[in-house]
């Protein structure tokens, strides 16, 4: 169109989400909390393939994994997920949101559309390791068995990314230090200050 335009890297609230370290430990017996980004009207982040993704997993793994389903208000029976144990967190406030990502292991955040979610950077930040669709237009954020794992839009294909972080410990604590070590640098002032060096001055960075 003629025209100029520039890009950005996704900022992260550091003051929210932080790792504290309790979720980087392995601890024998210790029970795999697994927090999904549930939002069942919103088709692009596929609740319907996530809900049944977990069901193989809880049916597999029975107590030893925890699932935590947050991202809307609303619980329905048309979206409650079916035949597996869950725990409903509804549509938590920004502030608190950090503290049950720190208490999690793995995350579950699906997106349909080629733009990346916000949710695995924060997941990243406090050492959650997300589990997310493959998209080539996000690899240049979510890096495959680096710090995150890229799985095919499958039940079968989720259910084993998140499989192998639960059967592999030292896998996914490495996924886990990488994913928090690369998400160190995302800053939102630098990104605002980024766009508004553009805008103000036409400055590309």
């Amino acid at each position: 169109h003629n025209i100029s335009g520039t890009s950005f890297i996704p900022g992260v609230d550091q003051s929210v989400f932080f790792s504290s370290g309790s979720n980087t430990v392995h601890k024998s017996n210790e029970t795999i909390k697994i927090i999904f980004y549930g939002r069942p009207p919103v088709p692009r982040n596929m609740y319907e393939l996530g809900k049944t993704a977990l069901r193989f997993v809880k049916a597999k793994y029975g107590k030893r994994v925890q699932i935590l389903i947050a991202g809307w208000e609303e619980q329905t029976e048309k979206h409650t997920p079916y035949n597996f144990k869950h725990e409903w967190l509804g549509y938590m406030p920004y502030e608190k949101t950090g503290d049950v990502y720190r208490e999690s292991h793995i995350g579950l955040a699906l997106m349909a559309t080629p733009h990346p979610s916000y949710l695995p950077p924060q997941f990243m930040a406090c050492g959650v390791v997300p589990v997310v669709t493959k998209n080539s237009g996000n690899e240049w954020l979510l890096k495959h068995e680096f710090n995150c794992l890229s799985c095919y839009p499958t039940a079968h294909n989720l259910a084993a990314g998140i499989s192998q972080l639960i059967e592999d410990p030292v896998f996914r604590m490495r996924l886990q230090q990488n994913a928090i070590h690369h998400t160190q640098k995302f800053h939102w002032e630098q990104t605002f200050q980024q766009i508004y060096d553009f805008i103000v001055f036409g400055k590309l960075i």
